[in-house]
């Protein structure tokens, strides 16, 4: 049987890990959960991804929440940042839709390089993310 997004069979639903919300009708309001998924951790920020960086380039990154935000919602502010003196971010991230732009520059070869990213959006919604580059010789 599907009920909205969700897949559910007699004992088991699945709902769909970017779905927030999950509709469930007045005839079949009860649902058991089994002990072991009742724990529901959420990290401070999470890990998108590791990527290369060539040092002294510029390279223009798109992080894209389409996925990740509710329906109609859109992205209000994006703050990025990094934990280097060397490879910043330039300029201001531009927001484009559900994406988010930034150019990456500078660093130095054999750097570790953590970029942040906080994104909100118009429901008050906030998002953590983080990124990391190895700096890599051109």
């Amino acid at each position: 049987m599907v009920l909205g997004d969700a897949l559910v069979s007699d004992d088991l639903v699945i709902v769909p890990s970017e779905d927030r919300v999950m509709p469930i009708r007045e005839e079949s309001s009860i649902i058991t959960v089994p002990p072991e998924w009742r724990s529901i951790r959420v990290l401070d920020t999470m890990l998108i991804a590791s990527k290369s960086h060539t040092a002294g380039d510029t390279r223009r990154w798109t992080v894209q929440y389409g996925r990740w935000l509710d329906n109609a919602a859109q992205i209000q502010a994006m703050v990025v940042s990094t934990d280097s003196i060397d490879c910043t971010v330039q300029p201001t991230p531009k927001i484009l839709g559900t994406d988010v732009e930034f150019f990456l520059t500078g660093g130095t070869v054999g750097e570790r390089v953590t970029v942040t990213l906080k994104m909100t959006d118009d429901r008050g919604n906030v998002k953590n993310d983080t990124i990391r580059f190895s700096v890599v010789a051109p």
